[in-house]
Order: structure tokens, then C-alpha cells, then sequence
């Protein structure tokens, strides 16, 4: 009988090891980089509009559903607006991503400023950075 029993108890040693083992190789495959939604590829940028008024041209999606979605000019240096993202919380209860980031064009700096329901940032922060990216004088 004690046989049986330190048979299964060696049987379960080795299974609570391999089981571990792999749960561990698992869980730690893609540690560090974040939730698979935020692995989302841009959208292809097939809208380029020259925009005559900031003197600049830039690449979008028609394929877009932003909350908020300007450009304009601001006055100061490069590095004074720096590309932040904060959480915002509007009346109702829902959460939003305000992204801004400068950008200096020729003498102007050009401002991207975007927001987004938090939980489609996700889906869209690629596709934001290569809007910003785009960004060129005119």
C-alpha cells in the first residue's frame, strides 16, 4: 500500500514539474511587452492631404473614429511639447486618451492632438504614431 502511494506521490511531482514548467515558459514568452491589443499593426495611411493654411502635408486613413483629431501651429521651441498620452475621465464615467506631440516642421512646431476612448487606444496607437510621422512641410 505504501507502495501505491509513494508511486503516486513521485507521479505527482513529476507532473506538478512539468506542468510548471510549462506554464512558466508560457506566461514569461511575452513579458515586458504589454497586452496583445497594443500589438495591433497601423492602418494603411491611403489618404495624403495637404493642409495649405499650416503650410504642411500629412498621411491619414479614411478608415479613422476618433473622438478628437486636430493639427495646428504653436509658437516655442522644439522639445517644449513633448509627445505625452494621459488618461482623462469625461463626464459619465468613460476614460480617454488625450495624445499630444509636436513636431517642428521649417521654423513652426506642428501639434497632433488626439483623443480616444481608453480602451481603443489599443487599437490606434500605431496608426497615431505614423500619422505623426508622416507629418512633412509642404
Amino acid at each position: 500500500m505504501w507502495g501505491v502511494v509513494g508511486l503516486a506521490v513521485i507521479v505527482g511531482i513529476i507532473f506538478t514539474v512539468r506542468d510548471y514548467g510549462v506554464w512558466k515558459r508560457l506566461e514569461t514568452q511575452y513579458y515586458g511587452q504589454g497586452w496583445k491589443d497594443l500589438e495591433m499593426d497601423a492602418l494603411v495611411l491611403d489618404k495624403q492631404i495637404a493642409d495649405t493654411k499650416l503650410g504642411i502635408m500629412y498621411k491619414t486613413s479614411s478608415d479613422i473614429r476618433f473622438t478628437k483629431y486636430d493639427l495646428s501651429v504653436r509658437e516655442g521651441r522644439e522639445g517644449e511639447i513633448g509627445e505625452q498620452a494621459i488618461q482623462i475621465e469625461k463626464p459619465g464615467g468613460r476614460a480617454f486618451i488625450q495624445y499630444k506631440a509636436g513636431k517642428k516642421v521649417d521654423e513652426k512646431i506642428i501639434v497632433l492632438e488626439i483623443e480616444v476612448g481608453e480602451e481603443e487606444w489599443g487599437r490606434w496607437e500605431k496608426t497615431v504614431e505614423a500619422i505623426y510621422n508622416s507629418i512633412q512641410s509642404n
